[in-house]
């Protein structure tokens, strides 16, 4: 189970980071425009590092979210996680994950019934010596996203993922 946290909390400011997260906001229309909200949006993503090894996830992860899609509203914002160190009802190994959710449907919208068995997204070890990943945001055969972001990694081995080069 994902929650947001605020790492501020007295508790909290001696654990770094346990997951690199890239959140995506529908950009309200200008006024007196109509916006065009997208649906189903999938995430595709391509890890890649400097030999030219790439390893890919057909569908990215969205927190809060069981399915592999989203509704991106006018304003509204999903959240996506590029890499992770924690594991799903696993003790952490220190070793970091992408995470691909080949979920199509969510159980807990419509009939969820007793006995149904949820599961984890699939978790993969991370392309060694990953440089970048690669971001497809696709919305109904169409792309609403594409870039890039170069994998940073700061004093005390925190990694993050940027758009600056």
């Amino acid at each position: 189970m994902w929650r947001e946290v605020d790492l501020n909390e007295v508790n909290l400011i001696n654990h770094p980071p346990n997951a690199c997260i890239a959140i995506f906001r529908k950009k309200p229309a200008p006024t007196g425009q109509v916006g065009v909200p997208a649906y189903d949006v999938t995430a595709h993503l391509t890890y890649r590092n400097e030999k030219g090894e790439q390893q890919i996830v057909n569908f990215g992860t969205w927190l809060e979210e069981y399915a592999h899609r989203v509704d991106f509203a006018r304003g509204e914002s999903h959240a996506l996680v590029l890499s992770s160190t924690a594991r799903a009802g696993r003790e952490n190994d220190g070793q970091t994950y992408v995470l691909d959710n080949p979920h199509e449907v969510n159980p807990f919208e419509g009939r969820f019934r007793s006995g149904m068995v949820i599961y984890a997204p699939d978790e993969r070890l991370m392309l060694r010596d990953c440089s970048e990943v690669e971001i497809a945001l696709i919305s109904k055969n169409v792309t609403v996203y594409a870039g890039k972001l170069r994998r940073v990694l700061e004093s005390g081995g925190i990694v993050r993922f940027s758009a600056d080069s």
